[in-house]
């Protein structure tokens, strides 16, 4: 899965201004339509884990393990960025905070798939694999809610968004409002009685219409659906069928952001943003690491549990789509910025996820 995430990287340059150009600022433009519908599916993937019974068995201490790695892995990123960017590269003081924060945000996100390297078949519900996976998912639904802050302030911040002092307020009070709402209408319609192809016409129905109505007044689909994922989990008895529908596209979907993440870098870029780019890489190991295992020092966990951080150096996913949803919803210069110090950062810490993942496995089978 290492090499298939940077494979889609390497495809999504090599069909882009760079390569053959399939996608150049025309075609990318007017793909925005359907990057926002993906955004929405992508959200309702994340969403899913915020259901209220899957909330409430969520382990104390996986969570407090993986809002520790979070917590040392923005603050170390955000901090050193805002540093650089806004000191010796001489950035303007509004945008180096505002790319540092967004960065930082992309910095938190991990790879779920990745654990699935060390999965044993034989025991889905137990092992180092499935905790690592409980622990990377739990991460990315944590970034997500981070994202929607950060998102919103930055928005705002950079004049696009409502105006007047309540304006961050505003910005994020309308994902969950309107994510609540067409939560509330999917509940709705989607009855018992509905079959699976009944379902799969609704559901995308559905989603269009908010795409549309969030394109429309600048809100990130993203985590408006990840809001209605939330509800329709939490109060539908039928929502089997729907979680069937919403994981049909979840891996296109997701290649689809990486190749689109591949096609819109651009390797120039990355003269102005090397030191970025060190800074981006060593403090999310650091932070990814270091925080788990103070976190676990400090809840006097078994001796394995501070190593956990290395299995959660992997990124990819999530990481692509809050770069693109930058690019698409925010500020395109400032997007390409990001994509940039992302996708370069991901190669890395793709590969640097092998080598955790292998000292990871090897620390546990010693200590057993």
């Amino acid at each position: 899965m290492n090499f298939l995430t940077i494979g889609c990287l390497v495809l999504g340059y090599l069909l882009g201004e760079s390569g053959l150009g399939l996608f150049n600022v025309y075609t990318i433009g007017h793909l925005k339509p359907f990057i926002a519908f993906a955004l929405g599916w992508v959200g309702f993937i994340i969403g899913e884990n915020l259901e209220f019974s899957t909330v409430r068995r969520m382990s104390a201490q996986l969570l407090i393990l993986s809002l520790g790695q979070l917590t040392a892995a923005f603050v170390l990123t955000g901090w050193a960025l805002w540093w650089f960017l806004s000191g010796p590269a001489g950035w303007p003081a509004g945008t180096a905070l505002v790319f540092s924060l967004l960065a930082a945000c992309t910095a938190t996100a991990t790879d779920p798939i990745t654990a699935a390297a060390l999965m044993d078949r034989g025991r889905r519900a137990a092992g180092l694999s499935h905790l690592l996976m409980q622990l990377a998912t739990i991460a990315d639904v944590l970034t997500t809610l981070l994202f929607w802050l950060v998102l919103s302030f930055s928005v705002n911040h950079i004049g696009s968004g409502v105006p007047g002092g309540f304006g961050f307020t505003v910005e994020a009070l309308l994902h969950p409002a309107l994510g609540l709402a067409l939560g509330l209408a999917l509940s709705l319609l989607i009855t018992p009685e509905r079959d699976q192809r009944e379902v799969t016409l609704l559901f995308m129905a559905a989603l269009f219409i908010a795409v549309g109505a969030g394109m429309a007044i600048r809100v990130s689909p993203l985590i408006v659906c990840m809001f209605a994922s939330a509800f329709v989990m939490s109060v539908k008895r039928g929502k089997t069928v729907i979680r069937e529908v919403v994981h049909q596209l979840e891996m296109p979907v997701y290649v689809t952001f990486l190749i689109m993440c591949g096609a819109l870098f651009k390797p120039p870029l990355l003269v102005d943003l090397f030191w970025p780019l060190l800074i981006y890489v060593a403090l999310r190991a650091v932070g990814k690491t270091g925080g788990i295992f103070i976190t676990a020092k400090a809840m006097h966990l078994e001796p394995g549990a501070p190593r956990l951080g290395l299995g959660l150096l992997s990124q990819a996913g999530l990481a692509v789509v809050l770069a693109v949803n930058i690019y698409f919803e925010v500020d395109a210069a400032l997007g390409l910025n990001l994509i940039a110090l992302t996708t370069a950062g991901i190669v890395v810490n793709q590969l640097l996820g092998i080598e955790g993942m292998k000292l990871l496995k090897s620390t546990f089978e010693e200590e057993e």
